[in-house]
């Protein structure tokens, strides 16, 4: 009756579980760096948003405010353009300062009787 296994089956067993290692590993890396662009990506997201949300506020509080704050992290651009006699578009560009990929824009039209523009 055999008890075990052979030193031959455990050589095998391990190489076909190294083999099947190194494919996953890339993988598994790459995806690790996905993560990593997606939360950063999501983080710019959301301070592009709360952004345009404060400028939004401050101009129907009656001053349209365009030197809003941003966390260092981040570059902004923001622009206000008259689209007609009634309304405006306001423009926010935002993005990391040492990456060129990642960037966000807001766009939102206001009714311009009910702000201010300097």
């Amino acid at each position: 009756m055999k008890r075990g296994f052979t030193l031959i089956e455990t050589l095998v067993s391990v190489a076909i579980l190294s083999i099947i290692a190194s494919m996953l590993l890339p993988s598994l890396i790459n995806t690790l760096s996905n993560q990593k662009k997606v939360e950063s990506r999501n983080e710019m997201f959301l301070e592009a948003r709360n952004q345009m949300e404060q400028v939004i506020g401050t101009a129907y509080r009656g001053k349209l405010d365009l030197s809003s704050v941003v966390s260092e992290k981040y570059e902004m651009e923001i622009e206000s353009r008259e689209l007609n006699e009634e309304l405006v578009e306001i423009t926010l560009k935002i993005k990391e300062k040492n990456s060129k990929e990642n960037e966000a824009v807001f766009k939102q039209i206001l009714p311009k009787k009910r702000i201010y523009i300097n």
